[in-house]
């Protein structure tokens, strides 16, 4: 079911900072009037729900995890006001949204895009799928990630800055959304390194049910064993 859904996404719009926590441990200060947009291929989704997912580490990328909430469309969305949000979401998943960290702060101190950081293949790995009718209300929901059976980010979906109504409604009015395509909702604090190795696993959680788990997934870190490819030509 999940790699039907997921087969049919065009566009993943993810949300910086939307966690105040976060952006105070990216050195982000300001109030926010409006969400941070950017955007990762399909092509990095890879299904991680029912067995662990390898995900190569890019050689001289330092990968960091991010632990976050997928909102999945159901059907076109243009210019959705807020109130209504919920009427265009298919259902939830919880995800991990991988960034070379050290790649971005390149991009960022150059201004450029986070794409090179952001998009590479395998860098979106998803969990299981719940559908919104299924779902208990999202503001009593929390996000878990452990790193080798270590707790590394946990926090309330409450404490985002925009919700996830906001955020679809949001990004309806700068692009089209289409079914299948997934609004990425940010990350609690406490991101950090993977390294080869480290096997990961995120939850969606639902702590007034004894912290039964909605949606899971699990990836295992490997190094960057592939040969160089020569994409650029040589000098004559």
């Amino acid at each position: 079911m999940n790699r039907i859904l997921y087969g049919n996404c065009s566009k993943i719009v993810a949300i910086g900072r939307n966690f105040p926590a976060h952006a105070l441990e990216m050195g982000d200060v300001s109030t926010r009037a409006s969400p941070l947009l950017f955007l990762k291929p399909s092509t990095s989704i890879v299904c991680s729900e029912r067995q662990a997912s390898p995900v190569i580490l890019p050689r001289g990328a330092e990968v960091h995890h991010e632990v976050e909430l997928a909102v999945v469309v159901g059907k076109r969305a243009c210019r959705v006001p807020w109130y209504e949000a919920s009427q265009y979401v298919a259902g939830y998943c919880v995800a991990l949204d991988l960034t070379a960290r050290n790649w971005q702060h390149e991009a960022k101190s150059n201004g450029e895009p986070w794409t090179r950081s952001k998009g590479l293949d395998g860098f979106l790995p998803l969990g299981t799928f719940v559908n919104q009718s299924d779902s208990p209300a999202l503001d009593d929901l929390e996000l878990c990630l452990d790193v080798n059976d270590e707790c590394r980010q946990r926090d309330a979906l409450k404490h985002m800055t925009f919700s996830h109504e906001e955020l679809l409604s949001y990004a309806s009015t700068v692009m089209t959304l289409l079914p299948g395509d997934m609004i990425l909702c940010g990350t609690p604090n406490g991101v950090g390194p993977l390294k080869p190795g480290d096997t990961a696993r995120a939850y969606l959680l639902d702590p007034q049910q004894n912290n039964r788990i909605l949606s899971k997934l699990q990836i295992t870190c490997h190094p960057d064993h592939r040969p160089e490819i020569p994409w650029r030509r040589p000098n004559p």
